[in-house]
């Protein structure tokens, strides 16, 4: 594969990834991502779904998991997975019924 493409494509990522990281909120019960953002940028509030894993906070537990596979996560990825976990709770297992 083409070291330039690949490289190219790794910008691209990281750019999306980091307008992700600028639309994080915080309030006082934690991280919250807007589920569209207004041109102006302008949101002010939470929205009624705001952990859902489709449109709220707990979904970027999922992107930062791969991340984490790919390369260490910044001080910015390793604080909101923190606070997505004092959030929602450590993640668990599967258990198997006998």
């Amino acid at each position: 594969m083409d070291r330039e493409l690949v490289a190219e494509a790794r910008r691209c990522a990281d750019a999306g990834w980091a307008w992700v990281l600028d639309q994080v909120r915080r309030d006082e019960h934690g991280p919250w991502i807007p589920p569209t953002v207004p041109g102006d940028g302008a949101v002010t509030s939470a929205p009624p779904d705001r952990d859902c894993v489709y449109e709220g906070i707990a979904g970027l537990a999922f992107a930062l998991a791969e991340l984490r596979l790919a390369r260490p996560w910044t001080d910015v990825e390793s604080l909101l997975a923190h606070e997505v976990v004092q959030r929602h709770g450590p993640p668990r297992t599967a258990s198997r019924r006998s």
